[in-house]
């Protein structure tokens, strides 16, 4: 929902140095019976819950490791959680997000699953009964280790975002402001349910697609950092220094991902292909592909690449003349070809 700027906004605006205000979402409609303490009250029943469910879990593994003896067997409970940690914590640095999910969620399943088997079947068993009383330990720590994440999640999101001209005023649910300079956002990361706009200090903030007016916003502050973005891009790149997309770096020697360097000479253009951009040699072959979800500022990254390309076959066009002037061989054009342009 899109509302009305206030004077209070452009206090705001003023206090924070962020220009003039042009346009207000809100990601949450407000009710008059939501009063200004609800969130926090919200975010202490969440946070008593969490820590409830980790304390009786951890009562529960320390009493029954205690008076059973079975501290032998906590190696082994370590080393079976550790496997499938790991597994996801690599395959969600490789960038495979969706498997990473997928595995922990598999993990969960299978604990709750084990534990739920043994409590209903084994429970009589004094054997057994220990690593009963143990499993149901470590899932209660699991289950308020997942409540405080997802209270975290829903607590730091965004209620509202005010655009101004030389940046915007980001609230939280909370109230927190986060004050955004366009100038001062070094990426933008676009996934598929969301947009993440990370800043120079550290400063992350997260659009939701599902939000209302939530791929509104993004493209509108999008469309205000691009060129920032871009411009620090292409100064850096006139400079001589490599700048870096993710796995890809573009530098005066070609484009390398980190393993193989592709000349300039050997690329023809960069465009989208699916779900991701592609590099495409001179014989139309696809000289590497890469998701959109990994790669930051991607638009910057494809608008910058064919830009350079576009310059050197530009440049290649010219024909120096003995008198100092330089002709082109063709649209009759003179003087240097600029990335700018």
């Amino acid at each position: 929902m899109m509302r009305y700027i206030s004077s209070k906004d452009h206090t705001l605006a003023q206090k924070y140095s962020l220009g003039t205000p042009i346009r207000k979402y809100w990601f949450y409609p407000t009710h008059s019976l939501h009063t200004n303490f609800s969130p926090f009250v919200k975010a202490a029943i969440i946070w008593l819950l969490s820590i409830v469910s980790i304390g009786v879990g951890l009562y529960l593994d320390i009493s029954t490791t205690t008076e059973a003896r079975v501290e032998w067997m906590w190696p082994w409970m370590l080393t079976a959680i550790a496997v499938p940690t790991l597994f996801g914590l690599i395959v969600h640095r490789m960038g495979y997000k969706r498997l990473a999910r997928l595995n922990s969620a598999a993990t969960i399943v299978s604990f709750f699953l084990v534990t739920l088997c043994n409590s209903l079947f084994f429970a009589k068993n004094p054997l057994i009964l220990p690593i009963t009383y143990i499993l149901i330990g470590l899932f209660l720590q699991c289950v308020g280790l997942i409540i405080l994440w997802v209270a975290h999640n829903t607590i730091v999101g965004l209620s509202s975002v005010l655009i101004c001209t030389d940046g915007c005023l980001a609230t939280n649910r909370m109230y927190r402001v986060h004050a955004v300079h366009w100038d001062c956002v070094s990426a933008f990361w676009e996934g598929r349910h969301n947009a993440k706009i990370v800043c120079d200090d550290g400063t992350k903030l997260t659009i939701s697609y599902q939000w209302p007016n939530g791929v509104a916003a993004r493209d509108l502050i999008y469309g205000k950092v691009f060129r920032h973005i871009r411009a620090r891009a292409l100064s850096a790149y006139e400079a001589g220094e490599p700048v870096a997309f993710g796995k890809f770096t573009v530098s005066q020697l070609g484009i390398s991902n980190g393993t193989h360097l592709f000349p300039w000479d050997g690329i023809r253009e960069c465009e989208y292909m699916e779900d991701g951009v592609a590099l495409i040699g001179n014989d139309d072959s696809c000289l590497d592909l890469v998701s959109c979800r990994v790669l930051p500022n991607a638009v910057v990254f494809v608008s910058l690449v064919n830009a350079i390309v576009k310059s050197r076959v530009a440049q290649k066009m010219y024909i120096p003349l003995p008198h100092g002037r330089d002709t082109q061989r063709a649209h009759g054009k003179s003087g240097p070809y600029l990335l700018s342009q």
